[in-house]
């Protein structure tokens, strides 16, 4: 092989590998959109999984007292009101890894 040839087909390479590397206005815009916007998604659903919180702690309470016939100690109640929120983000988190295996079973 000539040096020119060589050259010539380096070239080439290199200009298919620029290609390859510039990013669209586009692509940059739609990557932002989705990190930010699922992060400000889950602070939502973990807000509004906050908000309900009187309530859902009274049904808890309600619902020991009625079973055990004295009031949900403080920090038992803490502890079930984590374990419910948690349970949320671990839902998230399992969804996250069967997304693929969904995807493509029902293609």
């Amino acid at each position: 092989m000539k040096c020119s040839e060589k050259d010539s087909a380096d070239s080439k390479d290199s200009d298919l590998a620029r290609k390859k590397l510039d990013w669209s206005c586009s692509l940059i815009v739609a990557s932002l959109v989705g990190a930010f916007g699922s992060s400000f998604l889950y602070g939502y659903n973990l807000s509004v999984v906050n908000a309900p919180t009187p309530y859902i702690k009274s049904f808890y309470n309600e619902s020991w007292e009625r079973r055990h016939g004295h009031p949900i100690d403080p920090d038992t109640l803490t502890l079930l009101w984590s374990v419910t929120v948690s349970i949320f983000a671990i839902g998230g988190l399992v969804g996250t890894l069967m997304v693929k295996l969904i995807g493509k079973v029902l293609g």
